[in-house]
């Protein structure tokens, strides 16, 4: 019987491992998946980005492209002008209302000035 008892202690002693090695097992199995599946993606973004750039070249080669680049810039060389004259305009704008601004602004201090000297002649005739 001790006989026995030594050796289902034993047997449940090597049981006890067990649990951990096969969760150990698991764990690396997982890990080695997801490492395999994460190379796999990156291998996959990196072909695509590879064939988009091979085709962005040929895109870029062809002479449709180069008419649309060199018709884009001289919009954009039209468009600036126009913006350039749009910003002189209203430069001249500002300034024209701010001069409109002293003249008038001009114009009342000397029709207060003349109002004040008429009131100070007709106190002085009182």
């Amino acid at each position: 019987m001790s006989k026995d008892l030594i050796a289902l202690s034993h047997h449940q002693a090597a049981m006890a491992t067990v649990a951990g090695q096969r969760f150990y097992g698991m764990f690396m199995d997982h890990a080695m998946h997801l490492v395999s599946l994460q190379l796999d993606m990156m291998g996959a973004y990196s072909k695509f980005a590879m064939e988009q750039s091979r085709s962005l070249q040929a895109l870029i080669d062809s002479p449709a492209c180069r008419d649309f680049l060199s018709r884009r810039e001289a919009l954009i060389g039209e468009l600036s002008q126009r913006l350039t004259g749009d910003a002189d305009g209203m430069a001249s704008l500002q300034r024209d209302l701010a001069n409109e601004w002293q003249r008038i602004t001009r114009e009342n201090v000397i029709s207060f000035a003349d109002a004040a000297e008429l009131r100070n002649q007709l106190d002085a005739v009182d």
